[in-house]
């Protein structure tokens, strides 16, 4: 695995600051909310079926036989029985030689390992299930996202030459790795993490997850940037030999420049090696620069992530999908910059949800019954929050607290949450609370819902009186 996180900048020439207000027609995960249910569905591709190598390959026979079992036992729900015989058809496998199992041995063997792994995870064991994927990511070797199609495999293989859809695969162990260890991390209770023989390997869980995805994303840019020549800024051939312009030996724009596919179907069994996956790949290791308190470094993930959604000088406009997940995108973006909490970082934050509105709302209604608005309708609820906290305090310096994450809410101390000395719009934010929990009710999203009425609740007692549906006072004339 590799041990070095990449610079989230490699497309900087063009990328603005996050304390910058979004451009008018801008480009660009959600609120900490949302970190679970980004992640859902994902890197889910990952788990490729094991039904489709077992339909198009000849497996020998001692694989043949457990593999048919533990696929009748899962299917049965007898996940025990599965496992064993998923154990039995692995520990088959690699008593032969690769060349008994070609074509594919690795994403064969590999991908009896996946199979395995979805179903522990499926069952809620997954700490099993990662190191399951570990193991499969170890028949590839050391540092396997460092290989180029065609160099030599070492272990098991036995000097195998890694294919392309190899490479794809071992991306997409290294996405679905850092998921894991990225929702493990997540938990109050945390459990050990696994012992592994490098001495150099991760130490916990989040460590872990950031490696992981920081390997994805340096593979899947290496990837996408080989057409330069170099794969990085300042190439000086394209991957023929031919020299490259001017403008190409420029700064990478990452929306612009990377030659990645814009979608691969969503039941693949390589990962998501799209400019999507690589999206919510950035997305993912923003989230631990956070938890770091490395703002400026989560936002610039953020921003990279954006653009390749949303492209800048594209002449086509993008998916749907890909402008929800923009969307969601910016409300994060929002929420980190305000740290710190200045006039100049509360303007860029509204501008930010102001956008995330805008975008999400356009898709809305240009696709109203596309599935993805679903994704969209949870940016508004939470971007309306947002507004709705920058309304709530001032912006004065030494006046108000922190805009709080909106699934921290529950932690922060109530005698913060009800300080009086605060002097807020509270018509406003009601307005925006309101719109906000319209929004979630809408989609069924209870979590959002509940936040925002419990912040309407908040309002109505911090301002001393109940406010009606225009945010005035009862009684007011106009």
């Amino acid at each position: 695995m590799a041990t070095t996180t990449p610079s989230p900048t490699p497309s900087s020439g063009n990328v603005q600051n996050p304390l910058s207000p979004p451009p008018s027609q801008g480009r660009f995960r959600i609120s900490h909310l949302f970190l679970g249910l980004a992640g859902v569905g994902l890197f889910v591709t990952i788990y490729g079926l094991l039904e489709y190598y077992y339909a198009l390959s000849t497996w020998p026979e001692p694989i043949r036989t457990p593999l048919k079992q533990a696929l009748k036992a899962k299917n049965r729900g007898d996940v025990d029985r599965a496992e064993i015989s998923f154990r039995q058809a692995i520990d088959a496998a690699l008593t032969l030689q690769p060349s008994q199992l070609q074509p594919d041995p690795l994403l064969k063997v590999s991908g009896i390992y996946v199979s395995l792994a979805a179903m522990l995870e499926g069952e809620g064991r997954v700490v099993d299930a990662y190191k399951e994927l570990l193991t499969a990511l170890s028949l590839y070797g050391k540092n396997p996202t460092d290989l180029d199609p065609g160099a030599a495999i070492p272990g098991w293989a036995r000097g195998e030459a890694l294919s392309p859809l190899d490479r794809l695969r071992v991306i997409g162990l290294e996405q679905k790795l850092g998921q894991l260890a990225l929702d493990i991390s997540s938990r109050r209770s945390l459990p050990p993490y696994p012992l592994v023989p490098d001495p150099k390997g991760p130490t916990g869980w989040e460590e872990a997850a950031e490696r992981h995805l920081s390997a994805a994303i340096k593979a899947m840019l290496k990837l996408g940037l080989a057409h330069r020549g170099s794969g990085a800024p300042g190439g000086t051939g394209a991957a023929d030999g031919t020299p490259l312009s001017k403008e190409s030996q420029g700064q990478v724009v990452i929306g612009r420049d990377l030659a990645l596919p814009e979608s691969t179907d969503e039941s693949g069994d390589t990962g998501r090696v799209d400019k999507r996956g690589l999206g919510m790949t950035m997305e993912h290791l923003a989230e631990i620069y956070a938890r770091k308190g490395q703002y400026d470094v989560a936002g610039q993930l953020l921003l990279q992530a954006v653009s390749t959604l949303l492209p800048p000088q594209s002449q086509q406009a993008p998916p749907v999908r890909d402008r929800c997940q923009a969307a969601m995108l910016m409300t994060t973006i929002s929420s980190h910059a305000l740290h710190p909490r200045t006039p100049q970082a509360i303007k860029a934050s509204r501008s930010w949800s102001i956008r995330a509105l805008e975008v999400a709302g356009s898709a809305m209604e240009e696709s109203p019954s596309d599935p993805a608005c679903g994704a969209c309708a949870q940016a508004k609820s939470v971007a309306f929050y947002n507004l709705g906290m920058l309304s709530e305090v001032s912006v004065g310096p030494g006046r108000g607290w922190p805009i709080p994450r909106i699934d921290l809410l529950h932690e922060m101390d109530e005698q913060l949450i009800n300080m009086r000395q605060i002097e807020g719009d509270f018509a406003g934010a009601l307005q925006q609370f309101r719109s906000a929990a319209e929004s979630a009710k809408t989609i069924g999203f209870r979590e959002g819902q509940r936040e925002a009425v419990q912040a309407i609740n908040r309002v109505q007692n911090s301002s001393g009186v109940v406010l009606n549906a225009t945010g005035e006072k009862p009684g007011r004339r106009s």
